[in-house]
């Protein structure tokens, strides 16, 4: 049976969608859909029997069904990491109405197991209308904002109070945002060599440790170079 749904979907999306082409996707796999792409998913949905009202579990079913398929397109479209730093926002728009973005779905099967009932559907999935409203709220425009590639950077720490603050420089580096694995490679009397993963360059790491937030240490940067920094410690107060 197929059953078409979204008078908003069939007033926005034009006739010429009937010609466009259709890609299906049965599992989470790596498509990038072009502009005006219909995505056909194939999604089971569960709803919970009621006895006072048995047509309500395949309401329900049909409706989780439905929101499985508009998750599945969505992660066509979005990058893993956009979809975790967004994942309230995306919820609160696509979840609870999803059958908003489906333009038609035709059920495959239906099947009662004892307190539940499941039904299979295939659904299709206009991606320019889910785009569209990614690019109303925002969402898309963290997709198109360039990362910076991640670089490991040496730090050469230098100071005559250096032992005593090594600890603790550690310990502040370790929390500072985009500062990740730090690691001690070589300990002498003169001083200490260590190594960072940091998504920028050699500068805007020297002005990221130059900032480190600490009652205990002052960080100064005394050279920059291609591959690292030198910095000297101290502790705070003193001369």
């Amino acid at each position: 049976m197929s059953i078409r749904i979204s008078a908003w979907f069939r007033m926005a999306v034009p006739v010429a969608l009937m010609c466009l082409v259709v890609i299906t996707v049965l599992t989470a796999a790596e498509v990038v859909p072009t502009p005006g792409d219909v995505l056909v998913i194939e999604t089971t949905g569960t709803g919970t029997v009621n006895r006072e009202n048995p047509a309500a579990a395949k309401q329900e079913a049909v409706k989780n069904a439905l929101r499985l398929a508009v998750d599945e397109a969505l992660k066509t479209m979005l990058p893993p990491e956009v979809l975790a730093d967004h994942a309230g926002e995306i919820k609160a728009i696509f979840s609870a109405r999803a059958e908003e973005y489906v333009l038609s779905y035709t059920t495959l099967s239906v099947t009662d197991e004892g307190d539940f009932c499941r039904v299979k559907v295939r659904a299709s999935v206009p991606a320019g209308g889910v785009r569209d409203r990614l690019r109303k709220s925002g969402i898309s425009a963290a997709m198109e904002m360039p990362r910076k590639q991640i670089h490991v950077f040496y730090i050469q720490v230098r100071g005559a109070e250096y032992l005593s603050g090594l600890h603790n420089f550690r310990r502040i580096i370790d929390g500072m945002d985009g500062i990740t694995r730090p690691l001690l490679h070589e300990m002498t009397a003169d001083g200490a060599v260590m190594s960072v993963d940091f998504p920028g360059n050699a500068r805007e790491l020297a002005t990221t440790l130059a900032s480190a937030p600490s009652d205990l240490l002052v960080v100064t940067v005394t050279d920059v170079q291609e591959d690292g920094v030198v910095i000297e410690l101290r502790k705070a107060g003193g001369q």
